[in-house]
């Protein structure tokens, strides 16, 4: 079985990326696709020598700032004519976490002193923009989240906690992210508030989705891409060329669980020898060949995955951060080179 299935009680959440066969096209085989949307969040570096906060619809590049000073987009969410974006900018010479919905700006609020000094995350509901990361009340990094940029956070329940993923599933609120308790990380979701704690040491949850009634989150567990279904850990099993794995993004159609992230080759580091890799139900695809990274030395990584009637989109960067997006294993560079464009985030939406 290409999963081992782990019981919540034993092992703790990640998550994991799937690719696949059958009706689904393999990455470098192509099909008809059903007209949908691309947008992706990075940023793009102008004349001036900044950064700017962009996004992408379609290939075509939207600036979200002016170029006087730094600014970065990390996420982006859709929904019916409304794009909402999260990231940084640089507000009176300082960088603050912002987000812009349909291009105007909102930094994200403090509450009694607590700084928002992290944003990971966004989704848009209706006309409700939420963002999730971490602000330093109590001193210390708390998982927090932002409706239309008033601050919000869990109860304190660890020394440190981080929210990485957002859902918004009708008026439930679920939230994917890491406790850390004596120094060891644990995967953890929070709905509407209310966390749940995975006891798995050295696990992280990266994303989370919701499809029907079943709540998925991926990530890892120790050195394993992983995921959880409703709080039932599964983790890859790699073959003897690879030393660990992990996933970043997880996608649900039908009852296909799709995940990307990285496999490193053994003997070699994440940096130069990993493997952007896409797994269905299990099944590992490497997007980039393993030939091509081992003679060299570069490596590629797959960041957000996306399915929609059966077609596989897959956002990342290879050679040294050359940013890019695969639709059904075919690559589709953006402009710009490694030098002028970095990408976090990809969504898509049907037209």
């Amino acid at each position: 079985m290409p999963f081992k299935n782990i019981l919540p009680l034993l092992i703790v959440v990640c998550f994991l990326s799937a690719c696949g066969k059958k009706q689904t096209p393999s990455p470098g085989q192509q099909k008809s696709t059903t007209p949908v949307d691309i947008y992706m969040a990075g940023a793009q570096l102008t004349s001036t020598g900044n950064y700017v906060a962009t996004y992408w619809k379609n290939g075509i590049a939207f600036r979200l700032a002016d170029s006087s000073s730094a600014s970065s987009a990390v996420a982006i969410s859709v929904s019916g004519s409304n794009v909402a974006v999260t990231g940084d900018a640089t507000i009176n010479g300082k960088e603050t976490q912002v987000y812009w919905k349909n291009g105007v700006m909102t930094p994200l609020s403090t509450y009694e002193g607590a700084i928002a000094f992290s944003a990971h995350n966004v989704a848009i509901s209706g006309d409700d923009v939420y963002v999730v990361g971490e602000s330093n009340e109590n001193a210390s990094g708390q998982a927090s989240y932002w409706k239309n940029g008033v601050f919000t956070t869990f109860p304190v329940i660890s020394d440190l906690s981080f929210a990485q993923s957002i859902y918004i599933n009708g008026s439930d609120i679920y939230i994917a992210g890491t406790t850390i308790k004596n120094f060891a990380n644990y995967a953890t979701i929070w709905k509407n508030g209310v966390p749940t704690v995975f006891p798995n040491i050295d696990s992280r949850a990266n994303d989370v989705v919701v499809s029907g009634n079943d709540v998925y989150i991926a990530g890892y567990i120790g050195t394993s891409a992983a995921y959880w279904k409703n709080g039932v850990a599964y983790t890859v099993q790699p073959d003897n060329t690879i030393s660990s794995t992990m996933a970043n993004s997880i996608a649900v159609s039908g009852n296909n669980v799709y995940l990307t992230g990285i496999s490193v080759l053994l003997n070699s580091t994440v940096n130069t020898n990993a493997i952007a890799t896409c797994w269905k139900n299990g099944v590992a695809t490497y997007i980039t060949p393993k030939i091509a990274i081992q003679s060299n030395s570069y490596g590629s990584e797959g960041q957000a995955i996306e399915v929609n009637s059966g077609d596989i989109y897959v956002a990342g960067w290879f050679l040294n951060n050359y940013n890019c997006y695969w639709e059904n294993g075919k690559l589709v560079p953006l402009t710009g080179t490694s030098a002028t464009t970095t990408v976090n985030s990809m969504t898509i939406a049907p037209r």
